[in-house]
């Protein structure tokens, strides 16, 4: 899988900001659900570039580690904070990762 997160000059800063703070005040109400993961898939997934087959690509993000997630949701909502899931680990990603 490769993904290609955000820069900090990446347009969409704002959306993508939206998007995590509604599905953190949501996990914050209700806790982690299936829906809520969702929900973050959704927010990763515009930035998959491989594989193209966006069923795929969904199943690759579901294998992501903590660590990778963490660094994914850090890096596309532009924020180093707490995130919704409290992830208590953070190991480097560059700009883009792969896993295969």
């Amino acid at each position: 899988m490769n993904i290609a997160l955000p820069t900090k000059d990446t347009p969409g800063y704002l959306r993508r900001q939206k998007q995590a703070l509604q599905i953190k005040q949501e996990i914050e109400k209700v806790g982690m659900t299936p829906e809520s993961i969702d929900k973050l898939l959704e927010l990763f997934l515009p930035f998959v570039s491989e594989p193209v087959d966006r069923n795929l690509a969904r199943e690759e993000l579901l294998d992501m580690s903590q660590a990778q997630y963490q660094e994914a949701l850090d890096k596309i909502t532009g924020n180093k904070k707490e995130n919704p899931t409290k992830a208590e680990s953070v190991t480097h990603l560059p700009d883009s990762i792969s896993q295969e």
